[in-house]
């Protein structure tokens, strides 16, 4: 080619051309993750579309993709990039017209620039271009450095391979001496350009043949550049739009570069690094003021024992020689094991009961790593617990990592088109229905809310208004701290852990900045929901589960008080506000996760009214397991009927949406569509009920066994912090990502171990450090 001909044009236009592939890769990587359909469809947190004609780097699609990228076109442009052989045809000429147009103009009109524009204020960037430019025809090394660092068109074009990623690290380690002079350097830093694709591409869309396709979204690639540091996101669109870009039907979207940290100047960051300073520093001393007390509180049992038991009497039955191996166990479990202890006397009680400890003592020994290690790895469990909830919680989160893992790495994919195409296959619908996960959490939380409050007023024997006060208090304390920790890490701390070529900023960041107050008021699922508002996309899962909860004493209140009639009703009246409300939304948005996703997240997801339903199917099932104390008669014939019917249901609902979206068109009518939509959530509350009521009343078999496994417990304790994380662990990830993973299930299944894993793990530390602690104060302070 004729820019190959020419040393410093050669090198600059592969540069430019690998950054407007990889602009182009990479934009199609941010709407061809099917976005917003994807979103919704993997994960159980999605949200509302982008507008038309904006751009988003890698990760900022990422954040779009959860709060509702608009990418349906894009997801079936990349479908169709395999099928279409004059779709083919086209992008390798377009990126051959591209690599020729530019290499032939690109270094007359940079020197045009700078020649017509000597008191701009990016002067200096356009100088160092120039000096670029002459240092790469002089073929000098740290000029050949930057060209080579640049993105330039890789194999795989058919496949989806729209991303020209560049050498992150190479670049930024360019140090160029200008005439010689090392006081006068150029250093080199990555920007990523995103430029959308050709109407000769786009076009081949929009016509009689194959329908309207894009609805909006606008296909693009991903451009990794490496440029002078002095030049800045508006000197570099500058030089971008005084290339040829218009004539060929193309234009930049957004230019996002790296620019350093420098926490010093960051009063967020500040911020945040004091308050997580000041957690680890009280627990630095709660832990060592248990360990401590502990072993001068242990000295001094030891001496009363001594003193009091050594050389005594033998006891009338004989039984002294394990006093000390019960003592042990008795102070492990509070000094009673079943109410017949041997040493169950008032003196024995006196002398090995805990010594009573001041509010403060209690609220320093909160903070104690240890103690809050033990309770968060302990296995014990008591006779009344539920614990075939524990394998349930675990594994639903586990759907919901495996979801989003699957999501992002189809949007960094060097193969995206194979991702798409594996995800419509029958055998992928349970990852790409993964959204029912959430359902099963709102049972579970329908189910715990109900059995903890009729059981709270059994035990009182009726209900107070201190208990109504702390049935709030404990709901908004329990949840609050750490997800207002997270909203700080996230905000404050973060962005230092992102450094990579798709590290740009993340626009619900500086959401939560402004926004974070509607967070704390569990309102942002109904307000300022839109995604240029949103602030922690999967938030608005605990808006509404905190929602159902503000509501639930209408229907628990009765039921706990002898009035089942007014109880129950409240609870139809709940399932019934539900399936109308979601009826007649549906009707007209006449929409799903595939189908119009983005109108559908902000106008039906996301809506409490829309999904209460599913909770109170959960409160249902927490009455009868209370009712029946978790004993219920169940003939073999109504159990056998009933697996069949919860298996067969649930395969459905997961399965089903396989006939919905096939080789890229809508084939279900709008009833079909309708009917499946109003229903499957429910119908997959019933299923799951059944599986709990049955596993609770022992006859869950095998399923039960393994549901009920202990190990699942201290998993089960961090899935909380887990649920707020996992996206934050996958986004930074994917923005450090130096090149482009080729999709697959070996390496997904690499992907999603390694997130779960990290996510549990991180989770562990602000379960030790936030959660367990704010438990303790509250404890302490309501006298729980």
């Amino acid at each position: 080619m004729y820019p190959c001909q020419q040393g410093a044009r050669c090198f600059f236009l592969g540069t430019v051309l690998m950054s407007i592939a990889a602009t182009s890769q990479g934009n199609v990587h941010n709407y061809s993750t099917g976005g917003d359909d994807l979103g919704n469809l993997v994960g159980n947190i999605t949200h509302s579309a982008n507008p038309q004609h904006t751009a988003h780097s890698y990760t900022d699609s990422i954040l779009a993709l959860l709060t509702g990228g608009q990418s349906h076109g894009q997801n079936q442009f990349l479908q169709q990039v395999q099928k279409n052989p004059l779709l083919g045809a086209e992008l390798l000429q377009t990126f051959s017209n591209l690599e020729n147009i530019l290499g032939k103009m690109i270094p007359d009109m940079l020197t045009g620039s700078v020649e017509r524009n000597p008191g701009d204020p990016g002067i200096q960037c356009m100088a160092d271009l120039a000096e670029y430019l002459t240092a790469l025809k002089n073929k000098t090394w740290w000029a050949l450095q930057m060209a080579d660092a640049t993105g330039k068109p890789g194999p795989g074009l058919l496949k989806g391979n729209l991303q020209m990623y560049g050498n992150f690290d190479e670049c930024l380690e360019v140090r160029g001496a200008v005439d010689g002079n090392d006081s006068n350097t150029i250093e080199g830093n990555h920007c990523l350009a995103i430029i959308t694709l050709p109407s000769s591409i786009t076009d081949i869309f929009n016509n009689p043949i194959t329908g309207r396709l894009l609805e909006g979204s606008v296909p693009s690639f991903q451009w990794h550049m490496c440029v002078p540091k002095s030049c800045s996101e508006q000197d570099m669109e500058q030089v971008l739009n005084s290339l040829p870009l218009r004539d060929l039907n193309m234009t930049v979207l957004s230019l996002n570069c790296r620019h350093d940290k420098d926490l010093g100047n960051d009063i967020s960051g500040i911020v945040g690094v004091i308050i997580s300073s000041v957690f680890v520093l009280v627990a630095i001393v709660g832990t060592l003021y248990d360990i401590i007390t502990s072993a001068n509180r242990d000295k001094q049992h030891n001496d009363v024992i001594s003193g009091k038991y050594v050389n005594q009497p033998v006891s009338v039955d004989g039984s002294v020689s394990n006093h000390d191996n019960e003592l042990s166990m008795d102070r492990k479990r509070n000094s009673m094991v079943d109410g017949q202890s041997l040493y169950d006397t008032k003196e024995s009680r006196e002398l090995f009961a805990k010594p009573k400890e001041s509010i403060g003592k209690q609220l320093l020994l909160a903070f104690s790593i240890t103690r809050n290690t033990e309770k968060l790895l302990s296995v014990n469990s008591s006779a009344s617990d539920l614990s075939c909830l524990h394998g349930v919680r675990v594994l639903s989160m586990a759907w919901v990592i495996l979801g989003h893992t699957v999501l992002i790495c189809l949007t960094s994919a060097i193969n995206p088109v194979d991702g798409f195409k594996d995800l419509s296959s029958f055998t992928m619908q349970a990852v790409t229905n993964g959204t029912v996960a959430v359902d099963t959490f709102f049972v579970m939380s329908g189910c715990l809310v109900a059995v903890l409050f009729l059981r709270e007023k059994e035990k009182n024997g009726k209900l107070t208004a201190r208990q109504m006060v702390l049935y709030y208090v404990h709901r908004f304390l329990r949840l609050t701290p750490l997800y207002m920790m997270v909203i700080m890490f996230y905000v404050c701390i973060s962005g230092y852990f992102r450094d990579g070529p798709l590290a740009t900023p993340l626009p619900d960041r500086e959401n939560c900045r402004r926004n974070w107050w509607i967070n704390l008021l569990y309102i942002n699922n109904v307000y300022k929901s839109s995604p240029t508002e949103i602030c922690l996309g999967q938030s608005w899962f605990l808006a509404n589960d905190m929602q159902f909860y503000w509501i639930a004493p209408l229907a628990l209140v009765p039921l706990a008080c002898g009035w089942p009639f007014i109880g129950f009703l409240v609870i139809l009246v709940l399932i019934a506000t539900h399936i109308i409300s979601y009826s007649y939304l549906e009707y007209f948005v006449k929409g799903s996760a595939v189908v119009n996703s983005a109108q559908f997240s902000t106008e039906i997801y996301f809506m409490p009214y829309c999904r209460v339903g599913v909770f109170a199917i959960g409160m249902t099932l927490g009455y009868i397991l209370h009712k029946t104390q978790c004993k219920a008669n169940i003939p073999k014939a109504w159990l056998t009927l009933g697996w069949i019917l919860s298996v067969g249901v649930g395969l459905v609902c997961t399965y089903i949406t396989y006939d919905e979206w096939t080789d890229g068109q809508i084939t279900w009518g709008r009833s079909s569509l309708l009917a499946h939509e109003v229903l499957f959530r429910p119908a997959w509350a019933l299923c799951v009920s059944w599986m709990i009521f049955v596993c609770c009343s022992g006859y869950g078999g095998i399923v039960n066994s393994i549901l009920s496994w202990k190990a699942w417990i201290p998993v089960g304790r961090l899935t909380y912090g887990a649920y707020l994380l996992h996206v934050m662990v996958l986004t930074n990830h994917q923005a450090n990502r130096r090149t482009p993973p080729y999709y697959s299930i070996e390496h997904l299944s690499y992907e999603f171990l390694g997130t779960w894993s990290f996510t549990y793990g991180l989770s562990f530390i602000f379960a030790v450090l936030v959660e367990a602690p704010c438990l303790g104060i509250e404890k302490a302070l309501l006298r729980r």
